[in-house]
């Protein structure tokens, strides 16, 4: 199987849900920082070995399912149902859980950080700030989604103000259909809520891993590098 498809050559993509859509769309951008996060990470976890960074590994796991549940719409119903995150809540506490772990290790925060102290913990702060990204990124892609939520239910009440017409059934099909669309995408603006909350606390998590690296792990003479 070739690696190329030319398929994008004229600028668009399909999204896992068949449509195609052009590459300079929000959706893409998305994605395009998920991946960015997931290397990233990657970047954090083969530099050391140490047991703080032992969670990263099931982190870029998850980050690929958030892509794939990112890039799968609704009108793709079954596909949508598989690509869905239904316990990213639970992952959420458990990044907290780790968050007040290694806060009750390191003295408090009393005034902004400056990255740098160790090579290792500013990797750290480099995914940081992608996750940052990716974040402000799915909020503007929640905005979208809301906007198209207002567009739909302003169609489904067009509709209804001419049912009476003698295009009666015809007029009731397309309602339901978009009533159907309605349905569907305040499920997947939820979906994107419960993804950039988890998004939120990973950055968080970073945050709280780079300082314990700097202020517990490196004070302690680990030997961080793999080569």
């Amino acid at each position: 199987m070739k690696i190329y498809t030319k398929t994008g050559d004229k600028g668009t993509s399909s999204l896992y849900s068949g449509e195609r859509v052009s590459k300079a769309s929000r959706i893409f951008n998305v994605l395009g920082e998920v991946d960015r996060l997931n290397c990233d990470l990657g970047f954090v976890r083969s530099y050391a070995k140490h047991e703080c960074v032992s969670g990263i590994r099931g982190i870029q796991s998850l980050l690929i399912s958030i892509g794939s549940c990112i890039g799968t719409r609704p009108s793709n119903r079954k596909r949508y149902e598989q690509t869905r995150l239904t316990q990213l809540d639970d992952e959420t506490k458990a990044l907290e859980e780790q968050i007040d772990e290694w806060t009750g290790k390191i003295p408090p925060l009393r005034t902004f950080l400056t990255p740098g102290d160790s090579e290792h913990s500013n990797r750290v702060h480099a995914a940081r700030t992608t996750c940052r990204g990716l974040e402000r990124l799915l909020v503007a892609l929640c905005d979208d989604t809301k906007n198209e939520i207002v567009d739909i239910q302003n169609s489904i009440d067009d509709g209804k103000k001419i049912l009476d017409g003698d295009n009666k059934d015809s007029i009731q099909s397309e309602i339901n259909d978009m009533v159907k669309l309605y349905d569907d995408t305040v499920t997947l603006l939820d979906d994107l809520k419960e993804i950039s909350k988890y998004v939120n606390r990973l950055s968080d998590y970073l945050f709280t891993l780079a300082r314990y690296i700097e202020e517990y792990v490196e004070k302690e003479g680990w030997g961080w590098r793999l080569l």
